[in-house]
């Protein structure tokens, strides 16, 4: 059963090794920043569902970095940053503001998740917080896969 996991974890790397091609400046930048938070939010949610020691020291920094990063978002994304290998919808720009506040709704939710990072049971609720702000900027910012 764990070669039939890794296999489409190899392929998933694969696919976001191409989609950061050729990508530099900060594009490259923000995708990086954005496959840390994932790969952070991953290992927090093995923490959180049994699968994984859990290291409420470690919650703790994802936690920081998610909302140190949702600070700085909106920075990562000036006018002129729209170009392929990018991932972001047009909307980024012409609705910066609602961008804006879902970043600010990331940030807050691993506010919340800082806060909660000594408890496993509320931290595991506050992480899907944290995702649920991650699905909804992708939904609205981010080209479908």
């Amino acid at each position: 059963m764990r070669v039939a996991l890794s296999i489409p974890a190899l392929v998933l790397g694969a696919g976001l090794a191409l989609a950061h091609s050729g990508a530099s400046g900060v594009v490259k930048e923000r995708m990086d920043a954005m496959k840390a938070m994932g790969d952070s939010l991953k290992a927090v949610k093995a923490m959180v569902d049994g699968a994984a020691a859990y290291d409420a020291a470690k919650v703790a920094a994802t936690a920081k970095a998610i909302a140190a990063e949702a600070v700085a978002m909106p920075d990562h994304f000036p006018h002129g940053t729209d170009h392929a290998p990018s991932e972001a919808l047009p909307a980024v720009w012409t609705e910066h503001e609602a961008f804006r506040s879902a970043a600010g709704d990331l940030g807050a939710a691993a506010e919340i998740l800082l806060a909660a990072s000594d408890d496993p049971s509320a931290a595991r609720d506050a992480l899907g917080d944290v995702a649920r702000a991650c699905k909804a900027c992708h939904d609205d910012f981010r080209q479908d896969k």
